[in-house]
């Protein structure tokens, strides 16, 4: 396995089993919040027994249960750690995919792994609503840490945790403290916040709603009105029960006491950052809950799991979170920064468009590339990696910009290709066909292209490398 994907492209892969994908590997962070919703009314059960009996217990007996209490607390706890670690070595590793030395590599290394893993995602499979849920917490997470990054450096967004980051950025000069101070009180309850975003919804009551009580229902059907206001307030619930008590605080390690309190006091704080977060993405406030928010109404077009989903549709995700801020529905500041971050087409999406020669003049076929850069200067001319050149597919076509009078996305655009006779169409599309996606007669001029079995050639997979 190890030779059919570029090693970016397996560790991201690696990185989305890790947290749980649709196949059910048994040590995932999505089955250690099952496990953990299972288990909470047994392990309630159990401690409210042994503290019945120490209640009820004679003076000679009472140690004994005490000891049981004792011990029956530190196994609990020792499994809560335990989830707590496989968590927070996931946002390692995700860590690793998305942040670099400098600003500027940071968003190249953010632009791969949204990219990869929009890329992994094939538009034609039938478990797609599937594979989609399981690429959501990650990709969600990378856009979080991108648009905090935004608001910390403009300073934008007045909230009292966060004004203690505003030099968040001195991590990019080498400053080991800021490096530090960003990872324990940024980066990794924000990281927990947008992938346990729902987590609540693994709790069997909630999961009893989704599939039915006899297992029979599709998960991603549109709920009536009652079925979703119980789902809204059991995620709400059982999300921030498992952020609280099923993750909770990590072990301090060490003998200071001084350092100890120190310790505590700050993951406690991030802690509450990280719940204050989640809270607010559900109760609407337009606070730091919008920086998991804005990404996620963002990944539900991406990433949809609705049925009919359709690749044209995706970049409606930017304009309507463009729409929801002059509602008054987001916070205008913070979605302009999301904007500025990822434009009007997500990191790879297939895009078609026109080839100019030398002079200017529009030539009579269009070409392909793939959106392979964050911050356009333009929202409807985004940073590509050419990936056709004269019709045929190449290993290392040249970035460029894609100006809107050359995208095909645009249909105005394709009065330009007119003249071009039906033949010449029709050879064109011989040519391309391989990599269509598009459900529309043979004249057709394609809008997009859907670039998933190009990437999932080892060869083609290194669409973000610098150019000499």
């Amino acid at each position: 396995m190890s030779g059919t994907d570029s090693a970016h492209t397996r560790q991201v892969k690696q990185l989305i089993a890790l947290i749980g994908d649709h196949r059910s590997k048994p040590q995932t962070l999505l089955n250690d919040a099952k496990a953990y919703f299972e288990a909470s009314k047994d392990n309630e059960a159990s401690l409210a027994a042994v503290q019945s009996d120490i209640a009820n217990a004679e003076d000679n007996d009472i140690n004994a249960f005490e000891s049981k209490l004792k011990s029956l607390k530190r196994d609990i706890d020792n499994e809560r750690l335990e989830r707590l670690s496989r968590v927070n070595d996931v946002i390692s590793n995700l860590m690793k995919l998305s942040e670099g030395q400098s600003e500027e590599e940071t968003l190249e290394q953010s632009a791969k792994s949204l990219g990869t893993i929009f890329l992994i995602s094939d538009a034609a499979s039938n478990q797609l609503a599937n594979v989609h849920q399981t690429l959501k917490p990650a990709y969600k997470a990378i856009l979080s840490l991108r648009l905090c990054d935004a608001i910390l450096k403009s300073g934008s967004l007045k909230h009292g945790y966060l004004s203690q980051y505003t030099e968040s950025h001195s991590r990019f000069s080498g400053n080991r403290h800021w490096q530090e101070k960003w990872l324990t009180g940024i980066a990794r309850p924000l990281i927990k916040a947008a992938m346990f975003q729902d987590i609540g919804l693994q709790h069997p009551q909630a999961q009893k709603i989704l599939y039915g009580i006899d297992n029979n229902k599709d998960p991603f059907r549109v709920l009536d009105e009652q079925e979703r206001k119980q789902l809204l307030k059991l995620n709400y619930h059982y999300t921030l029960d498992y952020i609280k008590n099923g993750l909770g605080l990590p072990g301090y390690v060490g003998n200071s006491k001084a350092e100890r309190d120190k310790f505590y006091a700050e993951e406690q704080d991030a802690l509450d950052f990280c719940t204050e977060v989640i809270a607010e993405a559900f109760t609407a406030k337009h606070n730091v809950g919008e920086l998991i928010k804005i990404p996620q109404i963002y990944a539900s077009f991406v990433l949809s799991t609705k049925q009919g989903y359709n690749r044209a549709e995706l970049p409606k995700g930017y304009m309507v979170i463009e729409q929801l801020a002059k509602n008054g529905k987001l916070n205008p500041k913070m979605a302009e920064y999301f904007l500025a971050l990822v434009g009007y087409f997500p990191q790879g999406f297939g895009i078609s468009y026109i080839p100019f020669d030398d002079t200017g003049t529009a030539r009579d076929i269009y070409e392909y590339a793939i959106v392979n850069r964050l911050c356009p200067a333009s929202p409807a001319e985004p940073q590509c990696r050419a990936v056709t050149r004269h019709l045929s597919f190449i290993r290392s076509g040249k970035d460029l910009i894609v100006k809107k009078h050359q995208n095909l996305y645009f249909q105005s655009n394709h009065k330009k290709l007119i003249h071009t006779s039906e033949a010449r169409l029709k050879e064109i599309r011989a040519q391309l066909s391989s990599q269509l996606s598009i459900e529309e007669d043979e004249t057709t001029i394609p809008r997009f292209w859907e670039p998933s079995d190009y990437f999932a050639d080892k060869k083609h997979q290194n669409l973000w490398n610098k150019l000499s």
